[in-house]
């Protein structure tokens, strides 16, 4: 789900809403992603998902006066700049539903009704031992590490490299203070990276210092997609930065006003083509 554009679109209605409503209502849409399991750019795609999953949720234990109705209704709206039909006024092409998962009593799965019975069945297959998941995630970290050659904070680490292979440079060495990349031309760049969860907006890392010209974001998906990438001169990202006085720094978050402020470069393409190729 593209939480800028749902923001955007309930940032526009004509009955303006606070801050608090709007952060409950993409909490509700992040609760439908949950809920359906499905990635809610992939349901209002195609209406006949749409109407599956709005009858799914209107039966669901854990929907409480429309709320979840409501809120995908609203994202509907905001990628498709229209409203979804009434229900009732809504005849489907293609038949699916949305059935409670049979090991989780919350969760949704969607399924066409010539593969219930497979889907059904896959349900009840056992998870891999969770302590073998451990071992082998740790494995694959520390080789990851290892290639990288650097620090073990494998996700700022891998995004730093991402940044130098990008500008053709080298990152730099791991003590320094202010920056991670060097330009030939001298400009300093300093990568932030955070892994996302269903949560949008996350803290940076700690800021220590200013000491440097540019810095560089870069967001990762769960799976290790890049949800967003992009350069903005420090002098304007200072701007968003709060001090925090009990770690001795000042902090930036991810908020919808930050990523999409004018002087972001967006490089989130060309961060994504850089990482396909290291």
């Amino acid at each position: 789900m593209n939480e800028w554009k749902l923001r955007d679109a309930l940032l526009e209605k004509s009955d303006s809403l606070s801050d608090k409503a709007i952060r409950t209502r993409l909490s509700r849409a992040r609760r439908v992603e949950r809920i359906l399991r499905e990635d809610l750019d992939v349901v209002v795609a195609d209406n006949d998902h749409v109407y599956a999953a709005l009858l799914a949720l209107r039966s669901c234990p854990q929907e409480h006066n429309g709320g979840l109705q409501n809120a995908l209704r609203w994202y509907y709206r905001a990628v498709n700049g229209r409203d979804f039909p009434k229900l009732s006024e809504y005849c489907p092409k293609e038949q699916f539903s949305y059935e409670v998962a049979a090991n989780t009593g919350a969760g949704l799965h969607m399924q066409s009704h010539s593969e219930g019975a497979a889907a059904l069945a896959s349900t009840n297959e056992p998870s891999e031992p969770i302590g073998s998941l451990w071992r082998e995630f740790c494995s694959v970290k520390n080789r990851i590490s290892s290639a990288l050659g650097r620090s073990n904070n494998v996700v700022g680490e891998l995004a730093e490299r991402i940044v130098a292979e990008y500008h053709g440079r080298a990152p730099l060495a791991v003590s320094h203070p202010s920056a991670d990349v060097e330009l030939e031309d001298g400009t300093l760049i300093q990568v932030k990276a955070r892994m996302l969860t269903d949560v949008r907006t996350t803290p940076l890392s700690t800021f220590r210092s200013w000491n440097f010209d540019v810095l560089s974001v870069v967001l990762f998906e769960p799976d290790g997609g890049i949800a967003f990438g992009g350069e903005i001169p420090c002098s304007v990202a200072r701007r968003y930065a709060r001090e925090v006085s009990h770690v001795n720094g000042w902090q930036i978050s991810t908020t919808h006003d930050f990523l999409s402020d004018s002087s972001f470069t967006d490089l989130t393409e060309a961060y994504r083509r850089t990482l396909e190729n290291l």
